[in-house]
């Protein structure tokens, strides 16, 4: 099993996703890299711009933005060298991002996944998200999961 614990905000509304995403790159801690399958008018590699985020919403592909940042804070929790990802395809979009198991520092592994899914239960009810899970990677995999949505999955602790 993978030592990466991924979470996933499936089928954000459109209007929502620029939100979450500038929430999430706020919250980011020292941005090493973003990038894009398409050209965006306007994205730098360290910096998560209005201008950039309009443009991919409205391109007319299938596309997706990765960030890679030192560490994501998310209320108490610091999740360390996350890489987040924000996939575009059909109408819809996902959000997700995934850290190393092995980099939380100073909480117990158990206290975390916890209060890991009360955060990501507050930022699916706030950005209207339809389903929201957390596991192991790949998260995808319903044996692999902490928690989907508000209910526990197999693995949590």
């Amino acid at each position: 099993m993978s030592n990466f614990i991924e979470v996933v905000f499936e089928n954000i509304d459109k209007k929502s996703v620029k939100p979450l995403i500038k929430l999430l790159g706020d919250r980011s801690y020292k941005i090493i890299a973003i990038n894009c399958t398409e050209d965006i008018k306007n994205m730098k590699k360290d910096e998560i711009s209005n201008e950039a985020l309009n443009h991919f919403l409205e391109l007319n592909c299938d596309a997706s933005i990765s960030i890679n940042a030192e560490a994501l804070v998310l209320e108490e929790l610091v999740l360390p060298e996350v890489f987040i990802r924000v996939v575009k395809y059909e109408s819809k979009y996902d959000i997700d991002f995934s850290f190393n198991s092995n980099e939380i520092e100073n909480i117990s592994i158990s206290t975390f996944i916890n209060e890991l899914h009360e955060c990501a239960k507050n930022l699916s009810y706030r950005y209207c998200v339809e389903n929201v899970y957390g596991g192991m990677e790949p998260a995808s995999d319903e044996k692999t999961r902490f928690f989907t949505g508000s209910k526990p999955g197999p693995l949590m602790p």
